[in-house]
């Protein structure tokens, strides 16, 4: 199974997900994240430290960026 990882990028920071996760295929990996978007929303809401401009990024295993999920949209939901 192909391995896909889920960056978190907030401007020019980007937190790296080193290990990444498998998953059947793309579709599958892109609901996965939506839902870390929305529970990394909720909880930064929680802590009174979220960014409007924070998004999770899908990637493969060669680096290319496959979906972006952005935080405000869950963010705007609270």
């Amino acid at each position: 199974m192909p391995i896909y990882f889920f960056h978190i990028r907030d401007g020019d920071t980007v937190i790296l997900d080193e290990e990444g996760a498998e998953f059947a295929d793309t579709v599958a990996a892109s609901e996965e994240a939506r839902a870390s978007a929305s529970d990394l929303a909720s909880e930064l809401v929680r802590e009174g430290h979220y960014s409007l401009s924070s998004q999770v990024e899908l990637t493969d295993e060669d680096g290319a960026v496959l979906f972006i999920v952005p935080l405000k949209l869950f963010i705007s939901r609270h």
